[in-house]
C-alpha cells in the first residue's frame, strides 16, 4: 500500500504484523484448549472419585458397619481367639440383649444391645449428643427410635420406660437417656444401646474386627 503523503510501501510490514498476530492468536487458542481439556479431565476424575465414595458409603450404611470384618454369633472364647490375632490392631464388641417390644416397634425392628466405642463408631451409632451409656440405668438411642416412641423432644437426661424381650424373658425398666445420634433409615435395624455388665447379656456376641487399613481407620 502506498502512503498518500510520503509514497511509502507498507504492505510487507503490515503482512508481517498480521502474520505475527495470527500466530499469537493460534498460541492463545492452543493454551485455552489445553486449559479446558485439563479442567474437563480433572472434573471427570473428581466426579468419579465422589461417585465411588458415595457408593461405598451407601454400601457400608446398608450393611450397618464400616469395618472390613464382621463375626456374628460367636462365644466369648471364640471372641478372645479372634482378637488375639496379631493382624488385628483394633476391634469393636457388641452383646445382643434382645429386641425392643411395643406397638411403636412393630414396623421399626430395634435391637437392644451393648456396644463399645469402636463398635458404635464403625456402626454409625456414636452419640452426637451426650455419650454412650456407662451406668446400668442408662441407655442411648437414635432420634429415629425416639420419634417412634413419641419422644421427639427427648433430651439427654430424660427418663424413658423401655420394654424388651430376651431369649428367656421380657424386661421392663426405666432408663436415663445418656446419648442420642441421628440414626439412618437404610440400616438393617435400629438400635438401643445399654451399658455392659447389666446381667442381661445372652450367649450371642457380635464383634467387628479388622486391620489398621480397614476397621482401624474407621472405614
Amino acid at each position: 500500500m502506498n502512503d498518500i503523503l510520503f509514497g511509502n510501501n507498507n504492505g510487507k510490514v503490515l503482512k508481517k504484523i498480521a502474520g505475527r498476530s495470527l500466530k499469537s492468536g493460534k498460541n492463545h487458542i492452543a493454551v485455552l484448549a489445553i486449559m479446558l481439556s485439563t479442567l474437563l479431565f480433572t472434573s471427570l476424575f473428581t466426579i468419579a472419585i465422589s461417585l465411588q465414595s458415595s457408593i461405598q458409603d451407601n454400601e457400608m450404611r446398608t450393611v450397618g458397619t464400616s469395618a472390613h470384618a464382621n463375626a456374628k454369633l460367636i462365644t466369648e472364647n471364640e471372641y478372645e481367639d479372634l482378637i488375639s490375632d496379631d493382624r488385628i490392631t483394633e476391634y469393636g464388641k457388641s452383646v445382643v440383649f434382645g429386641y425392643a417390644v411395643g406397638d411403636c416397634f412393630n414396623k421399626l425392628p430395634t435391637e437392644v444391645r451393648y456396644a463399645d466405642e469402636n463398635y458404635a463408631r464403625w456402626g454409625f451409632r456414636s452419640p452426637t449428643r451426650g455419650s454412650l451409656p456407662q451406668a446400668e440405668n442408662e441407655m442411648a438411642a437414635s432420634q429415629i427410635v425416639l420419634d417412634a416412641m413419641g419422644l421427639s423432644n427427648a433430651e439427654v437426661g430424660t427418663q424413658i420406660e423401655l420394654t424388651f424381650s430376651t431369649d428367656t424373658q421380657t424386661i421392663t425398666e426405666n432408663f436415663i437417656l445418656s446419648g442420642i445420634w441421628p440414626g439412618d433409615t437404610v440400616t438393617p435395624s435400629q438400635m438401643i444401646l445399654l451399658a455392659c455388665g447389666t446381667g442381661r447379656g445372652q450367649s450371642r456376641q457380635e464383634i467387628h474386627a479388622g486391620s489398621r487399613s480397614a476397621a482401624g481407620l474407621g472405614r
